[in-house]
């Protein structure tokens, strides 16, 4: 009898591609399958590989030799992540030893529209989740900080408690990671391909295995690959691609030859990534199978300002209720299980998060159905109350329940009704349908209040103003004004809804942050730059300072957290002197009241004293939803002509 060594062994593999190796090791029918550990060792490879090879065969048990061959991550990163970053040359080349020259990098999006037609060794899917810096494509990656800050511990041989105290200091946990690295950059190569299959299987993983192949993987990585995979990991790498999605549209309508509102159409009713799935697999035919239907999370429809517009009559007229926008969904499926679902804007499920919402959904009448409304609230302070804002709203979601606040849902449209798709039908008989629907629920007590938003026909612009002022006196933010005959745009801010406030708020974005000065030098930051979209690019509008002592400790926080610091100084001057900042990526939306609307001699318009009425809640407004600077110069002319 011969004894079969593992040198043996080990020398008949060498023979073989990792692809065909592991395959043979790993073949059904033996009597005992090896550990990762045994193949890992018997392959003389890491750990991670060793994952991404299994991983690999999992999606495709036909994988060849070169299917993790690609581009390495390292020139992912060099090429592709570092100018979409703005990261200065300085910066990099103290926080990475490696040279970059941003001068010789094209337009963003030029680079973008290019990576996507480059052929690199990654699926079109796998560029579209590296754009939008997404390697779990919108699904829960169960991997926090936390988690990761146990993983830098073992390796810098810190505990996690004094990981976590150098976070602030350093207001960027990438940076943390990559600082004490001593590689530049791995040796051999990780591909990028191995760096995407490992992210996106790792929730497959328990908590021990997931640790075990982050700590691996990070030791093999140099100082840039570290940056930036903490923060791909996170989902937070803020180039503003993952908010100007419309740039990524547009590269995959050319790439697939195809109509740019078909894919948009596909995104609005599912997802980016879903839909380049089924582009890539079946064609524009695959598109079809894209159908709005309940539980999918869909974008909704949106007004535009300019009521004063309207000239033709009847209309009908909304209240216009300041909450959040939440689509609820109802799903009874053949084996008569049912279930719900309650989308915000931007497609999550805050279903569990509204307390008594779930109970209420069930004692509506129907099969199917999906319907939009806003969740409101009335604040009640001793023998008055007054209408809630959003953010209070919001507040008192996350817990903060210090002011007596009674939550109720107002709906005002239906898109889906037992089995069929009302979008194409007008307005005013979406209308009757919801109220047929609600009829049942009318005289019942319900664990959360439901109504129907409070409308009128109007025929003349005297009938708009009255209940324009109505609604104002009664505390609301103004009206919608909606054409009777309308359909309901998925994914479209549309004319055929107007709004109209009763002071104009603009939603914009922080761009910047300014310290604060004394004698002791810089402290924390007090003033902020607001900017607005123009065509797609951003333009500072204005700056703001003396917020509120909570606003400002929020805003300070979601800095630190959010990771937007870019590391690009900005200054500007004031009555004192030159104050300096930093340049922040537009994340943070804010709710801003003014004084006026200036224009220069160059025919540039500002803000005059802004005020931060409140800070959007993260995930309920993106910055691709702020007011634009077209709308700013309407109103402009609009004051002027009142």
């Amino acid at each position: 009898m011969q004894i079969v060594l593992q040198n043996n062994i080990q020398d008949w593999l060498q023979e073989l591609d990792l692809i065909s190796a592991y395959k043979l090791l790993t073949q059904k029918g033996l009597s005992r399958q090896p550990s990762i550990f045994y193949l890992k060792d018997i392959l003389e490879i890491p750990l991670s590989l060793c994952y991404a090879l299994q991983y690999t065969l999992e999606e495709n048990p036909n994988a060849e030799d070169d299917s993790l061959d690609s581009l390495p991550f390292f020139s992912l990163l060099y090429g592709l992540y570092l100018p979409l970053s703005g990261i200065t040359p300085q910066k990099c080349q103290s926080m990475f030893q490696i040279s970059y020259n941003h001068a010789e990098c094209i337009d963003n999006q030029q680079l973008a529209v290019e990576f996507l037609q480059t052929t690199c060794g990654l699926s079109m899917l796998e560029k579209v989740s590296i754009l939008m810096g997404d390697p779990f494509y919108g699904k829960n990656s169960r991997i926090g900080q936390d988690s990761l800050l146990q993983v830098l511990s073992c390796l810098r041989l810190d505990s996690p408690e004094k990981l976590r105290g150098l976070l602030p200091q350093m207001s960027d946990i990438g940076m943390l990671f990559s600082e004490k690295c001593s590689l530049i950059k791995s040796d051999p190569p990780i591909s990028a391909k191995e760096v995407l299959i490992i992210l996106r299987n790792l929730p497959k993983l328990g908590i021990r295995k997931r640790k075990d192949v982050l700590i691996d993987l990070f030791t093999r990585a140099g100082r840039l690959e570290r940056y930036y995979l903490v923060r791909l990991i996170l989902r937070r790498l803020n180039f503003g691609y993952e908010y100007r999605m419309d740039n990524i549209v547009q590269a995959l309508a050319e790439y697939y030859q195809i109509p740019l509102h078909n894919i948009q159409y596909a995104i609005d009713l599912s997802n980016i990534y879903d839909t380049v799935h089924l582009l890539e697999t079946e064609g524009i035919q695959g598109l079809h199978k894209i159908v709005l239907k309940p539980l999918q999370a869909i974008s909704p429809a949106l007004a535009t300002g300019g009521v004063e517009e309207y000239k033709s009559f009847p209309m009908i007229l909304e209240c216009k209720y300041d909450g959040i926008r939440l689509m609820s969904h109802k799903e009874t499926f053949r084996n008569h299980t049912i279930k719900y679902a309650a989308f915000t804007r931007r497609k999550n499920d805050w279903l569990e998060l509204v307390y008594n919402l779930k109970p209420t959904l069930q004692m509506i009448p129907a099969n199917s159905y999906i319907v939009d409304g806003e969740l409101h609230g009335t604040v009640w302070q001793l023998d008055h109350k007054r209408q809630a804002t959003v953010y209070e709203i919001y507040r008192y979601l996350q817990g903060h329940q210090e002011m007596p606040l009674r939550l109720s849902y107002v709906l005002f449209d239906i898109l889906y009704y037992n089995g069929q798709d009302l979008t194409g039908f007008p307005l005013y008989q979406r209308r009757k349908i919801l109220e047929s629907l609600l009829i049942s629920c009318k005289n019942q007590p319900l664990p959360l209040p439901i109504t129907i938003s409070e409308s009128y026909e109007v025929q003349n612009t005297q009938e708009v103003n009255k209940w324009y002022q109505f609604f104002i006196n009664q505390g609301h933010e103004g009206i919608i004004v909606k054409i009777p005959n309308s359909t309901y745009p998925i994914g479209q801010r549309t004319n055929q809804w107007m709004k109209k406030k009763t002071e104009y708020l603009l939603d914009l974005a922080i761009t910047g942050a300014y310290w604060s000065t004394s004698d002791r030098g810089p402290q924390t930051f007090s003033t902020y730059q607001l900017s607005c979209l123009d065509q797609n690019q951003w333009r500072e509008i204005g700056r703001t300072a003396g917020l509120a002592l909570e606003q400002n400790k929020e805003i300070i926080q979601r800095i630190l957290t959010e990771f937007l610091v870019t590391g690009q100084m900005i200054e500007t001057r004031t009555s004192s002197g030159i104050q300096q900042g930093i340049q922040l990526t537009p994340s943070i939306i804010v709710t801003v009241k003014f004084e006026d609307i200036l224009r220069d001699q160059d025919n540039k318009y500002s803000l005059r004293s802004p005020k931060i009425v409140y800070v959007r809640p993260r995930g309920d407004s993106s910055p691709s939803e702020i007011d634009t600077y077209q709308i700013i110069t309407q109103l402009y002319l609009q004051r002027r002509l009142v």
